[in-house]
């Protein structure tokens, strides 16, 4: 009877102990887990971290960016304001006098090039010589800045740029072609970033010419566009084509990109159309001299 009381608590004490290493393995996997779970949790805790970090940082960068950009805004605003009266005036001869009287020189040229006897009416703030006096460089006199007082009278002189077509300077070069371009200009003082664009813009701008199409370069806030027909080119977007702007297409295009090698052997307009005020007609060839990027038409 003893032995049957001994053994049942013997096998009790064995359950006990069973259970009691059951529980410490379930405490064990329990800890394991709720480590896992708070490297997890951690390590979720840091991606956020570097999350938030990185949206902190872009933000800031995105925000350095957007000032940047409203500074060089701002800066090419006040040079518009500053240069809304200014004309410049290319391939004027006389540079070789330090004492010349540039006021002078200029009003002759408006005699004699733009058909203006009297302009004793125009009144102009400021005349100069602009950049640095290079001696024997090329011949290429450099060019005459003016401030007018009233900006009829500089629209005035500016409308007059398409009496210079008519003078022309021809030069051979080294491979024997001759490269023939218009020997004064007239063209409106921009900053100089939109020169920059102006001058990316000038193959499309001869590409719409050589089609005899309507085209002006307009300025637009900080920003200066090429239209053609009235209608706003944008590069990669619109083709020029003898009908005027298309849209760019998918695949091999039918018609040639007027930025591709063999677009720049069309034939090019002799006569351009005379444009609006925003820039006159004498942008057809003020880049072509050297101070605007030298774009010769090419004669054989």
């Amino acid at each position: 009877m003893e032995s049957n009381k001994l053994d049942e608590i013997l096998k009790r004490l064995e359950d006990i102990t069973l259970l009691r290493t059951e529980i410490h393995d379930f405490k064990m996997e329990i800890k394991q887990r709720m480590t896992k779970t708070e490297e997890s949790i951690e390590y979720a805790h840091s991606e956020i971290r570097n999350v938030k970090t990185q949206i902190d940082e872009t933000a800031k960068a995105s925000t350095v960016n957007e000032l940047r950009a409203d500074f060089e805004n701002e800066a090419i605003y006040n040079k518009l304001y500053s240069y809304k009266y200014n004309l410049i005036f290319q391939g004027i001869p006389g540079d070789d006098n330090n004492r010349q009287d540039t006021e002078f020189v200029l009003r002759d040229f408006w005699s004699t090039k733009l058909g203006i006897h009297d302009s004793s009416f125009i009144y102009l703030a400021d005349v100069h010589r602009m950049g640095k006096m290079i001696s024997g460089h090329d011949g290429k006199p450099r060019v005459i800045v003016a401030k007018f007082l009233q900006l009829a009278d500089r629209d005035f002189i500016l409308n007059h740029g398409s009496e210079l077509k008519q003078y022309r300077t021809t030069k051979r070069l080294q491979n024997g072609k001759t490269v023939s371009f218009q020997s004064y200009t007239i063209q409106e003082h921009l900053p100089p970033q939109l020169m920059d664009k102006k001058k990316g813009l000038w193959p499309a701008f001869k590409r719409a010419a050589a089609f005899k199409l309507r085209r002006n370069f307009k300025v637009v806030g900080a920003d200066i566009f090429l239209f053609v027909n009235g209608q706003k080119y944008m590069p990669g977007i619109n083709l020029i084509t003898e009908r005027g702007l298309t849209p760019t297409q998918k695949g091999p295009a039918t018609h040639r990109r007027f930025d591709s090698p063999e677009s720049q052997h069309a034939p090019l307009s002799s006569t351009p159309s005379r444009s609006t005020v925003e820039q006159n007609s004498s942008d057809e060839t003020a880049m072509d001299a050297d101070t605007s990027g030298n774009s010769p038409s090419i004669m054989a």
